[in-house]
């Protein structure tokens, strides 16, 4: 959607709500948010003195692609798919960030500070539930770049490493909290009221965090370009998932932020208690689709990836 496609009145409703000039596209209209965000404190969003494209900030954040065996014990059951609202601005509104230019440093590295951490080496303990078979690793294999909110979680749940080298931020906030908690105040009111705007604010709310690492093709000036904001951001969303999974059991499979559990009950409720608690929240889990577990399905199953495993169950639950 961009701006010859909105109506004056979504126009009208979406500066209601955001308090901006909303005549440009979403990914513009989420930069400018930001700018409006932190209008009284400017140097917080300042420019860095080197594109920080070119270091290895988009290596660091990763969304969580990871299933199981389909078993043929499954087969009959219920295969429940819930799915997080907005989990990157769920993340916002907690991680902190870095500000300004980044600081090499190298040797014995203890991370504690914003920024990406290079391991040297990776273990993990044989009590830690994340080690890839029942649960998503919290550090993927051969992953070398990792960033500071990941780090710290896998310490606590196991996970013994070594890092020699680090770009890490001496100042940092939670530069994106407010801006998130803009966007999806905006959301939530718009929703019902006036679709076009609404499924426009829905746009700022996916394409806002991946315009902070718009690669040069996209983007030649490194104007408001801090891809370590959205590594940080894909970094706290990766924390806050694995920590849902070690309280609600482990899933047959994950993509991003859809979990799909099988269970023999057949409300979602029933199978995994609480989880639609929040569902109408920000950061909390939706319910998507309920469906029985076929023999078909199953054959099926055995040789898919993740992406299409998760395009099987969401054709088999009936979803768009």
């Amino acid at each position: 959607m961009n701006i010859q496609t909105k109506s004056p009145e979504a126009i009208a409703l979406l500066e209601e709500k955001l308090h901006i000039n909303c005549n440009y596209g979403p990914w513009w209209t989420a930069r400018k948010l930001l700018v409006d965000c932190w209008k009284k404190n400017p140097k917080v969003i300042r420019d860095t003195a080197c594109d920080l494209r070119d270091l290895p900030f988009s290596e660091a954040g990763r969304d969580i692609q990871w299933r199981r065996p389909v078993t043929r014990d499954m087969i009959g059951k219920y295969v429940h798919h819930v799915d997080k609202n907005s989990q990157y601005l769920a993340a916002d509104r907690s991680v902190y960030t870095g500000i300004g230019d980044p600081t090499y440093i190298s040797g014995n590295v203890t991370p504690g500070r914003p920024g990406i951490y290079h391991l040297a080496s990776v273990s993990i303990a044989d009590s830690c539930m994340f080690d890839g078979e029942y649960f998503p690793r919290i550090i993927e294999e051969g992953q070398e770049w990792i960033t500071n909110d990941v780090l710290l979680f896998a310490r606590k749940q196991g996970y013994a490493f070594e890092v020699t080298e680090a770009y890490v931020f001496e100042d940092y906030k939670r530069v994106l909290e407010t801006w998130a908690l803009r966007i999806w105040n905006a959301r939530s009111a718009l929703k019902g009221a006036n679709d076009e705007a609404y499924q426009f604010m829905k746009l700022v709310a996916i394409v806002g965090n991946g315009g902070w690492a718009a690669s040069r093709e996209k983007v030649e000036s490194f104007e408001m370009i801090h891809p370590n904001w959205w590594a940080d951001t894909v970094g706290q969303a990766r924390v806050a998932l694995l920590a849902n999974l070690a309280k609600y059991g482990s899933p047959v499979l994950v993509e991003t932020d859809g979990l799909y559990y099988v269970s023999s009950y057949a409300y979602p409720e029933t199978a995994l208690p609480g989880i639609l608690d929040r569902s109408t929240q920000l950061g909390g889990y939706k319910h998507c689709s309920s469906f029985h577990l076929t023999e078909e399905l199953y054959n099926s199953s055995q040789n898919m990836g993740v992406g299409e495993l998760a395009r099987a169950f969401k054709v088999a639950g009936g979803e768009k």
